[in-house]
């Protein structure tokens, strides 16, 4: 009789083993012994037949993960003495929350769809549509990206890189030929990635903006308001200096590029027209009957803790996330 071990590294019964399990239980097994660590992890695309492993969803119901409330909403970060400034955050003494816990209708009474799963646009582990990430609450803050990454509403700079012109034509080149649009096309809400890999990308895109751009205030002090001959951009109420990753200056006249995609982004004249035409739509909660449009804790009610604002009409709730109101 043949061993697991020989069963396990041929192709067929492996991909057919891949069918009936998670990545995760396919890489578990993997690190079982080293046959089977060559065998499964020499197959790649063993990946593409996996079930969903649940895990999107568990932190969705949890409040984990990508879903967890930041600390800066609760009320000790704001407290002085409680060691959150310098660093020593209270994990076992938090306090209470600041604001409401976002309300996200059926989250209970829905179910990982293990088979229904497609890859990851980053890593290619399969994801379902309710363990994938997307934003599943209205954006509570007029200041955060709506549907397109690198849009917002009070013009804070988000998700965007600029790169030196050998930078951009060696990144041109690695991007050519993947989508079907040579321009960024992302959608916040249609994006099909894990958990996982939107904690990475928003990673890498906090550590461009900590380490590759430089505010205008900066520079009115160290360079005696010297203005750097390099791409600006606007941030809100400031100037936002932007470099490319490896330390060189972006030309002013080049075109910015997504830092989740690598492709181009149109001029950022054409940004605005960007958002009337549909940057501020969402057909998953404006068009569902069901779910709640409310209110949530913002300068028109600083009531809390009343544990729910009021629910609005959808034209009012658009009016006012339109205008900064929310979250501001």
């Amino acid at each position: 009789m043949a061993s697991l071990e020989h069963l396990i590294s041929q192709y067929p019964v492996l991909s057919t083993l891949a069918s009936y399990v998670s990545s995760l239980d396919l890489f578990n097994l993997a690190l079982t012994n080293r046959a089977n660590h060559s065998a499964i992890l020499s197959s790649p695309s063993l990946r593409r037949h996996c079930l969903c492993d649940g895990h999107g969803l568990r932190d969705r119901q949890g409040f984990a993960g990508a879903y967890a409330i930041p600390k800066h909403a609760y009320k000790k970060y704001y407290q002085f003495g409680s060691g959150a400034r310098s660093g020593n955050w209270p994990e076992h003494n938090v306090g209470a929350i600041n604001e409401d816990e976002p309300i996200e209708v059926r989250l209970y009474n829905i179910k990982c769809d293990e088979a229904g799963a497609l890859p990851c646009r980053r890593c290619g582990i399969n994801v379902c549509e309710e363990c994938r990430y997307y934003p599943r609450i209205r954006p509570a803050h007029s200041n955060a990206p709506v549907r397109r990454p690198h849009l917002s509403l009070a013009w804070f700079s988000y998700n965007v890189t600029g790169f030196c012109p050998p930078c951009d034509a060696r990144t041109e080149s690695e991007v050519r030929g993947k989508f079907l649009s040579e321009l960024c096309d992302c959608d916040m809400f249609r994006r099909w990635i894990c958990n996982k890999c939107h904690s990475e990308e928003e990673q890498e895109s906090k550590a461009y903006y900590a380490k590759h751009t430089d505010d205008e205030r900066d520079w009115i002090t160290e360079v005696d308001d010297r203005l750097p001959a390099t791409k600006a951009v606007i941030n809100h109420q400031n100037t936002l200096y932007l470099y490319c990753p490896c330390g060189a200056n972006v030309p002013p006249e080049s075109r910015l590029r997504c830092s989740l995609c690598k492709r181009r982004h149109l001029s950022e004249e054409e940004w605005h027209r960007e958002i009337e035409e549909g940057g501020t739509e969402m057909p998953w909660f404006d068009d569902d009957p069901t779910y709640p449009h409310w209110l949530p804790y913002s300068n028109l009610q600083r009531n809390y803790p009343n544990p729910y604002p009021p629910l609005a009409d959808k034209e009012v709730l658009r009016r006012a996330f339109y205008v900064g109101y929310i979250g501001t």
